[in-house]
């Protein structure tokens, strides 16, 4: 009896894994939710273009900051909250660290810099729009 209550729990905890991490095209508008303060944390970010190419970028954040991993890579805005209103201001920093940018890159900083609307919404992501495109920012789950 008890190897079932086992596999039972096991099975619904691996729901709810699967449920925390929301779907690129479906991530609803959190009911209720008030706009994040911060974008703080750490973050897998998509571009939701419509295009194959689905692969993150890893993002962190601070209060006031968000780069892209790692951080010498020199990729980073300055960001400011008001309600659900956001302004990003590209950083004009060197990169301290020879790596390659992740394919896109460019793309994602484009879609930061016209980011002005920041929601909630499902799973504790994050949503930030502007210019037509729209990127989401999943919390990342590092294993």
């Amino acid at each position: 009896m008890k190897a079932i209550g086992l596999v039972a729990l096991l099975a619904l905890s691996g729901c709810a894994q699967t449920s925390a991490r929301p779907a690129d095209s479906t991530v609803a508008i959190a009911p209720d939710a008030q706009p994040p303060r911060t974008l703080q944390g750490n973050w897998d970010v998509r571009l939701l273009d419509g295009s194959k190419h689905r692969d993150p970028i890893r993002f962190s954040a601070d209060v006031g900051r968000i780069y892209m991993m790692p951080d010498c890579a020199g990729q980073s805005f300055s960001y400011r909250i008001s309600g659900n209103r956001i302004a990003l201001t590209r950083e004009t920093n060197h990169a301290a660290c020879a790596i390659g940018l992740p394919p896109r890159s460019d793309e994602f900083m484009a879609a930061l810099a016209a980011a002005n609307t920041v929601q909630s919404v499902a799973a504790g992501a994050i949503r930030l729009h502007g210019g037509g495109l729209v990127l989401l920012l999943v919390p990342r789950v590092d294993s």
